[in-house]
């Protein structure tokens, strides 16, 4: 985790840690809200499995909304209201 700004270097604040128990979480995006709550998006699929959905043109789907908070360690909440 870290902070970067548009023209200056990222700051590194903390060293790499897996978001999710698994590999199957791809490609996470994240944004603020404006209650100041950051939000992490991205896609799931179990890529080496043969899924059902394969035959029908779908790979994977898009996770459902989590809230983050940085701490010493990622804590991850379903961001459902």
């Amino acid at each position: 985790m870290g902070r970067w700004q548009p023209g200056h270097p990222f700051t590194l604040e903390q060293h790499f840690q897996e978001l999710d128990a698994g590999h199957d979480f791809y490609a996470p995006q994240s944004f603020v809200t404006t209650d100041g709550r950051r939000l992490l998006f991205g896609w799931m699929d179990m890529w080496e499995s043969e899924r059902p959905t394969q035959a029908d043109g779908w790979a994977g789907s898009h996770a459902a909304a989590r809230t983050v908070a940085g701490c010493a360690r990622a804590r991850q909440n379903d961001a459902s209201p």
